[in-house]
């Protein structure tokens, strides 16, 4: 199942679940359904709808269609991201609270879960990869070469995990070619990596650790080593 927020975005999907039938065991049946949510252009008591600019809803929206999904064969949601980027320890001051993602933070996602328990609904998700960090994702499952644009915090860790794992980096970042100056340029306008190597320069802090909120069974001290690793293979990349 696949949300279509933009257009251009439904021919992705559709290439994406058709390569992906074209990898399915054989005998298995891959469905795939795209969604289009819209709303009303005034509320129920008449008042205009303001706009709403962010995509801080993005990640509750995802999952939730995966966790009704899954409820249809009463299986468990797997939301596979590694435990660093998980945690997401701010780079600086300009990513705090809710500057900064928490799609798959711990905390979320057993709030989430209870939220739908609450409501009767199906809630039994997990991240299988909560504890490891990228490097090592990559060194027990491998990873294909793709495209990337190779600023963002994504790419970077990225970039760093294969270092890490010592293996070879045959993805295509857009950064070491741009097509442009123009896009060049935008490029390292929005590059976070004089953030990150900031980051790596000062270390991971208790403030840093004090401040996430954990959820019961997830201690400090766990969350501190898994940050020192992952803080440790992006320190690769400077």
């Amino acid at each position: 199942m696949s949300h279509v927020g933009a257009t251009s975005i439904s021919p992705i999907q559709k290439d994406v679940a058709k390569r992906i039938r074209e990898l399915r065991p054989a005998g298995s049946v891959q469905r795939h359904q795209q969604i289009v949510f819209t709303r009303r252009n005034a509320q129920l008591g008449g008042q205009a709808f303001r706009n709403e600019f962010t995509t801080r809803t993005r990640s509750f929206l995802f999952l939730t269609l995966g966790l009704a999904i899954a409820s249809i064969n009463d299986v468990e949601l797997w939301i596979p991201e590694n435990g660093f980027a998980s945690l997401n320890p701010p780079l600086g001051p300009d990513q705090l609270g809710s500057l900064s993602t928490r799609t798959t933070h711990p905390w979320f996602l057993a709030e989430l879960a209870r939220l739908a328990r609450q409501a009767g609904a199906w809630a039994n998700l997990s991240n299988p990869f909560a504890t490891r960090t990228k490097g090592e994702m990559f060194r027990w499952l491998g990873v294909a070469a793709t495209d990337h644009c190779g600023t963002c915090f994504g790419c970077l860790v990225r970039r760093a995990s294969f270092a890490a794992a010592r293996i070879g980096d045959q993805s295509t970042y857009v950064i070491d070619a741009p097509p442009s100056d123009t896009a060049k340029a935008q490029l390292e306008r929005t590059s976070i990596l004089p953030s990150m190597k900031a980051f790596v320069a000062r270390g991971i802090r208790v403030s840093d650790i004090a401040a996430m909120r954990l959820p019961d069974g997830y201690s400090a001290g766990e969350a501190r080593d898994l940050c020192l690793r992952g803080s440790k293979e992006l320190g690769l990349l400077t």
